[in-house]
């Protein structure tokens, strides 16, 4: 072998090293867009607490994140309800086994909302909801003379998350019964902020969404009212964090997850993550962007967390 040969071998061994270090400090993320601004949030702190790591973050919806996650393209999986039969079987089998881990970060409330100068409804019930985007509506408008008997004949603008959404799929199972079914002649999409756009450029739109974004865009649009249980007084329930803590929005309340693969000594960066993002939830620029899990939830996930075992790499 001569000389530069030597010189030539050494260099790709160095390159491919380099590579293989590189690849090991980037984190990918994908998944829910509720989940999306505080993943997003966190993982800017967390890469100004460790500077040689770099944290990619996208939102490809729930069901997308699954299928990520499924294929290796991710390393982290966020999602807006937990992992179900329309998922890949392998992350079930993984999930029961316990080599797939589901980590309650957050808890959320789904808000249905109007234009801010809608003048017809300020609440609506299940019954009503369930009219308006059953399946048997496809290609049939609803109109807001049905919500209001003062209001005029004239339709409804839908709008919502796609069908690749865990939102999508939260709405339809507690407000039609069936997750994934419903009409579909609506103006879908996966990102929750182009929703709220949508229903906040429309004097006749109504639409749902995650509760991060009505917290940011509360002066553009109007939260109607949703059901109160009769056990806990009826009438109707604003979203909020009483509310959902009283369980007066219970009907459109729920938790948010990280997924992520269990230990592995070669990842242990990925648990670090973990660990910082729940350590992290408390911050004071995070406070009343979300809505925090309850204190022992908090706690149970902070002790298998920081197990002896999950060292920081």
């Amino acid at each position: 072998m001569n000389h530069s040969t030597l010189v030539i071998g050494l260099l790709c061994i160095w390159l491919l090293t380099g590579c293989r270090d590189q690849s090991e400090r980037v984190l990918r993320i994908d998944g829910s867009s509720t989940l999306f601004p505080l993943a997003e949030a966190i993982s800017e702190s967390y890469s100004r607490a460790y500077p040689d790591r770099k944290v990619v973050v996208g939102l490809s919806g729930t069901g997308g994140g699954f299928r990520k996650l499924s294929r290796g393209e991710i390393d982290i999986c966020m999602a807006s309800r937990p992992l179900g039969s329309g998922d890949p079987q392998e992350l079930t089998e993984e999930l029961r086994s316990g080599r797939l881990r589901e980590v309650a970060v957050a808890r959320d409330a789904v808000v249905v909302a109007v234009h801010p100068l809608n003048p017809w409804v300020d609440a609506i019930d299940s019954v009503s909801l369930a009219r308006i985007w059953h399946s048997n509506r496809q290609g049939k408008p609803a109109y807001w003379s049905e919500l209001n008997p003062d209001a005029p004949r004239v339709p409804i603008n839908l709008y919502g998350p796609g069908p690749g959404s865990g939102t999508f799929d939260f709405f339809t199972r507690q407000i039609l019964g069936q997750a994934g079914h419903g009409r579909g002649d609506y103006s879908a999409n996966e990102i929750d902020a182009m929703t709220v756009a949508g229903i906040a450029g429309d004097r006749l739109a109504l639409g749902y969404f995650g509760y991060t974004y009505y917290l940011n865009n509360r002066n553009r649009v109007k939260a109607l009212g949703i059901e109160a249980p009769a056990a806990l007084g009826g009438g109707f329930a604003l979203p909020s964090a009483e509310n959902v803590d009283n369980g007066r929005y219970q009907l459109l309340s729920r938790y948010q997850y990280l997924y992520v693969r269990s230990y592995d000594p070669s990842k242990a960066h990925i648990d670090a993550y973990v660990r910082f993002f729940l350590m992290n939830l408390s911050s004071q620029r995070l406070v009343g962007s979300y809505l925090p899990l309850k204190q022992e939830m908090y706690r149970d996930q902070l002790q298998y967390w920081g197990r002896s075992e999950l060292k920081q790499p």
